[in-house]
């Protein structure tokens, strides 16, 4: 998806620079937290099969969103050192249960908290995206278009997925089941719960 706004960042005003800077600074702080527990995702992610692949997927992805951002700061000048941005990715990341360690946890929970991560990246992407739009300034929102197709993409995915990671997962803890389909009628249940519930088109 690219915008039809002719603008680029260096067309801005100061004011309009250091906005666009500020929230590309932002997404690189909230993209290497995300990283960082992706980076011990990777040690343990073939004790679950069924989470291998994605796993990898998550965590080049959310290399390759955090590099094309770090180009793109030469550009726009911010620094990904600032104290203010610095803090404010701490405190969200927190919040998504990813900064400083992985959890001793079931890959389940993890992918869980990937999911609220990638969600969390991508409003702020759709934040970037409307502000570009907003100030002018097409060249930074189509960069936040293509970072934020990443990640709706890994949430779509982790849609799929988790009911077989989690069935494997109690599977080999010996659970009681009863029902070895329950993966597939999940998957099934929340895809026509996504559609029913689809407001595209919406508005105030």
């Amino acid at each position: 998806m690219t915008t039809t706004i002719t603008g680029n960042y260096a067309s801005l005003d100061d004011k309009g620079k250091k906005i666009i800077a500020d929230w590309v600074g932002d997404m690189i702080a909230i993209e290497a937290h995300i990283e960082e527990a992706l980076d011990a995702q990777l040690k343990v992610k073939d004790q679950v099969p069924a989470a291998a692949s994605s796993v990898q997927r998550f965590h080049d992805t959310t290399k390759a969103n955090r590099d094309r951002l770090r180009a793109y700061q030469e550009k726009v000048g911010s620094t990904g050192g600032n104290p203010v941005i610095d803090a404010g990715a701490s405190i969200l990341g927190k919040a998504a249960g990813l900064i400083d360690r992985f959890r001793n946890d079931t890959l389940t929970k993890a992918i869980r908290d990937d999911y609220t991560a990638f969600n969390h990246a991508s409003v702020g992407y759709t934040l970037l995206h409307t502000t570009a739009v907003a100030l002018g300034d097409g060249e930074t929102a189509d960069l936040a278009a293509q970072n934020l197709k990443v990640h709706a993409s890994n949430v779509q995915h982790i849609n799929h997925i988790i009911s077989d990671v989690l069935m494997e997962e109690i599977t080999k803890d010996e659970y009681p089941i009863k029902n070895a389909q329950a993966a597939a009628e999940t998957r099934k249940a929340i895809d026509s719960i996504w559609k029913e519930t689809d407001e595209s088109g919406t508005s105030l």
